[in-house]
């Protein structure tokens, strides 16, 4: 499992993450690929709470200068014109967790891979490029906001999502790596109904 995001103490991506990893492993022994920085809270809570995660392997990833982390800094960046820097940050995570991934399937030979966290469409990683079956999600991000709902939004956030709505739309269209994933994926997993709809109709023209 691809789970940047996944902290015991946290909510939001880090919560969506460790308690699809907390279920799964109540019927599964999943290795958990995770980003570096939730190392210290995910040994603290095993250390206090040892029945609740008892057949994960956490694997964490090793943490590079050019790899996304949700430090003030790079908070800011996220929320600026800045944000495709962000975006290549992770995606440099991705595509050294695939490194990591890549050795431990020829070790351990996995039965199957799954995309958890973050759910977004844009990044699928690169577990789809292993020849075993795969899973994606849950994956959101993938619906416009209703341009009727712009205009009470005020300008900033009429700007703002008149934007994201553009650029959905296009990369939708566009992006490769997020297509041959929704082709190569065996299950996809949508958060929300609305989603999956999307997902239909993304997949239907791959």
């Amino acid at each position: 499992m691809n789970a940047y995001a996944c902290n015991p103490y946290h909510g939001s991506e880090e919560g969506v993450g460790w308690n699809w990893v907390r279920m799964i492993s109540a019927f599964a022994a999943p290795w958990v690929l995770v980003a570096s920085h939730h190392r210290q809270d995910i040994e603290d809570f095993q250390v206090n709470n040892p029945r609740v995660v008892r057949n994960v392997t956490f694997v964490y990833v090793p943490h590079k200068p050019w790899h996304y982390r949700p430090t003030p800094g790079w908070k800011w960046i996220e929320g600026s014109v800045f944000k495709p820097v962000m975006n290549m940050a992770y995606a440099l995570w991705l595509r050294d967790a695939f490194k990591v991934a890549r050795g431990l399937h020829r070790e351990q030979g996995f039965d199957l891979a799954h995309q958890l966290t973050y759910v977004g469409f844009r990044f699928p990683g690169h577990l789809w490029k292993l020849d075993i079956p795969f899973i994606w999600g849950p994956i959101g991000g993938l619906e416009n906001t209703p341009w009727r709902f712009l205009p009470v939004l005020g300008w900033r956030g009429a700007m703002y999502y008149a934007g994201r709505n553009l650029i959905n739309s296009l990369q939708k269209l566009t992006l490769r790596s997020a297509r041959k994933a929704f082709n190569k994926a065996n299950v996809l997993i949508a958060a929300t109904s609305g989603i999956q709809k999307e997902i239909a109709s993304v997949s239907s023209t791959s």
